[in-house]
């Protein structure tokens, strides 16, 4: 059982070496598609083994992916972006698959393997702000290909997919990165070329509210809204547009998109934290109460949407406890504080959580 791993990268030399680092123990071949490198990319992925290809940028992600994956020669492939970290505890599992008749036997026929991605993890505190399932090995045999020009999907001949639980990826970079127009550019040649199809109008969208063009992102928004594309993809949207009308200092057009995600998805903890966190920040603690609230005991989901984290742990324990703090409530507060260190997914959060909860009791005393 051969696995190989096709990445595709420019002027990456300072960060690919963490993720070849990351892969030895469970990867026999590394192919390194490099499009571009003014930079010791290539030199540095040959040193970890990597065989080198070059490939001319043409503004389409899913081509050069393609190629990656035509050069590569093993059972299974896997796909990493430079930067991406496979820790010491993912490997372990990584490399105990490879082992196994799970995936050497392909019950039922499985073509795609996928695996939870964590997304812009705080160097300090470990703290993952978002995370989200990705299909992240395909069976060469059948016949892997990348589709979409820009936020490229992975697909085989029947999609055929398994979850692999504890094969995650670590993406410290992920939202965090500094935005650039190079997909802007690519996205709006599409819609220029007739493109319809709501994710070109959501990605789109999302690109413009990261490149802070403001006015710009909300009506996009609105155009990708109006299709009606009901997927996790139409609740993100709201979010994102809500936070761009907050960014504007339109707490009540963020409001009104607010409320209809909590239509949309009363189970999902996001949109009532945010709504939350619009009367906290105006110190109306007994409007912001109701909302946190609501969410406590919220169950994260597993549907591929992106997930904030902390909507579904301590966040809103926590914002309850300066609620009630700010209303003198003390007892009330240290209890919420105590009930958040036991949600913290972090021991860091967890020990904040306990300190601050003791302090209020011995201020009490």
């Amino acid at each position: 059982m051969k696995w190989s791993l096709a990445i595709i990268a420019r002027d990456n030399e300072a960060i690919i070496g963490q993720t070849l680092e990351g892969v030895k123990s469970f990867i026999d071949e590394i192919i390194v598609v490099d499009t571009g490198s003014l930079d010791k990319t290539k030199e540095v992925a040959e040193s970890y083994g990597a065989i080198t290809y070059d490939f001319e940028w043409i503004d389409d992600f899913a081509a050069a992916r393609n190629f990656a994956f035509s050069k590569a020669t093993g059972d299974w492939i896997m796909w990493l972006d430079t930067g991406d970290i496979v820790t010491p505890e993912s490997a372990a599992k990584w490399a105990w698959l490879k082992t196994t008749n799970i995936i050497n036997e392909r019950p039922q026929n499985e073509e795609l393997i996928w695996a939870e991605t964590n997304r812009c993890i705080e160097p300090d505190t470990g703290r993952i702000t978002f995370h989200y399932p990705v299909p992240r090995m395909a069976y060469s045999g059948a016949n892997p290909k990348w589709v979409g020009v820009v936020h490229e999907i992975l697909s085989t001949d029947n999609s055929v997919s398994w979850y692999f639980d504890g094969g995650y990826v670590n993406d410290p970079f992920g939202y965090a990165q500094k935005a650039t127009d190079r997909n802007i550019k690519i996205l709006k040649r599409l819609l220029d070329e007739g493109d319809t199809t709501p994710r070109t109008a959501y990605y789109y969208a999302n690109e413009l509210r990261d490149l802070e063009r403001n006015e710009e992102a909300v009506e996009a928004y609105h155009n990708f809204l109006q299709l009606k594309h009901f997927t996790w993809e139409y609740y993100e949207a709201m979010i994102s547009v809500s936070k761009v009308h907050r960014r504007m200092k339109q707490d009540l057009e963020a409001s009104g998109f607010l409320l209809q995600a909590v239509h949309y998805a009363p189970e999902r903890a996001e949109a009532w934290v945010l709504m939350g966190d619009i009367f906290y920040e105006q110190q109306l603690f007994d409007k912001a109460l109701p909302y946190y609230r609501a969410c406590i005991g919220a169950v994260m989901p597993n549907d591929g949407a992106p997930v904030f984290e902390p909507s579904y742990s301590h966040l809103p324990l926590e914002r309850m406890g300066f609620c009630h703090l700010g209303m003198d409530n003390v007892k009330e507060a240290i209890n919420c504080f105590h009930e958040a260190a036991k949600k913290a997914k972090t021991p860091h959060d967890a020990k904040i959580l306990k300190d601050f909860a003791k302090k209020l009791r011995a201020s009490q005393q």
